[in-house]
């Protein structure tokens, strides 16, 4: 059982997903409501109904894209007038039937040129503070972030990225990328990479390090880190005696000192 809160979230973001066919919808229903059979004036008084009410899915147990998928499928979607939505609330289309709402409901008003462009230019007004309201918030802007899936964002990625190459904002974005790369030099490092002047500077190197022994005292380390409890044994030595050791090194072996007080200088010499 969902909480009240849990269920406001998924209806938001059905809402949010329901496609724009409103229009389509319209025309197909010949301007009929589908809640009360009268005809509706304009698109101005419609609104997209869902038969099967968001409530319903978003308190369903159905994971939130399948139940925005069925929610806002085509068969669930209806024109109907603004106030019959507004009264059917979380009613299914079955229950508004049943209880004899489209009677109730009564007949719809009849609206004068200026109340319609009233209502569109009301509409627009609204949705154009909406959206700066929101813009302007960011709780608001980013609430439905959360309801991202690795599959909605691989879809959206997808989307994207098919449009930057219709675009060619791909080929734009190359192209300026690869002048600052020419400008900074980043070009030429990288065709040094595989010249043989980089190949013949790691061979003399390596000859180096073998004479020097280096490599001798890495191979060292590999074979005490393969002791079982060698570096643990090591770790608990320096653990107690870094302090003396460093002091002993420090202040009698690099200066020719012997101290008599020194446990360190007396078991070497």
């Amino acid at each position: 059982m969902r909480n009240l809160r849990d269920i406001r979230k998924r209806s938001r973001y059905i809402r949010v997903h329901t496609p724009n066919i409103l229009p389509e919808c319209f025309e197909l229903q010949n301007h009929i409501c589908d809640l009360c059979g009268q005809e509706i004036q304009c698109l101005e008084v419609a609104e997209l109904d869902h038969s099967v009410s968001v409530y319903y899915f978003a308190s369903s147990s159905l994971d939130i894209l399948e139940a925005a998928k069925q929610c806002n499928g085509l068969n669930n979607l209806r024109a109907a007038h603004a106030r019959c939505n507004s009264k059917k609330r979380i009613l299914c289309r079955d229950e508004w039937f049943a209880k004899g709402m489209d009677i109730l409901v009564g007949s719809a008003p009849v609206l004068t040129e200026d109340e319609i462009k009233t209502l569109k230019d009301r509409s627009i007004e609204i949705g154009r503070i909406g959206g700066t309201a929101a813009n302007k918030n960011p709780r608001n802007r980013n609430r439905l972030k959360r309801y991202r899936t690795f599959e909605s964002c691989s879809a959206g990625g997808k989307v994207g990225g098919a449009k930057n190459v219709e675009t060619g904002q791909i080929l734009k974005l190359g192209e300026i990328q690869g002048e600052r790369n020419k400008k900074s030099g980043h070009w030429d490092k990288v065709r040094l990479l595989g010249s043989p002047i980089t190949s013949d500077k790691a061979r003399e190197q390596g000859l180096k390090n073998v004479e020097s022994g280096h490599l001798a005292s890495l191979d060292q380390g590999h074979k005490n880190a393969a002791k079982p409890g060698y570096m643990s044994k090591i770790g608990k030595i320096g653990g107690k005696k870094s302090g003396p050791i460093v002091s002993h090194v420090r202040w009698h072996v690099k200066r020719n000192i012997i101290n008599p007080n020194c446990s360190l200088c007396t078991t070497s010499s």
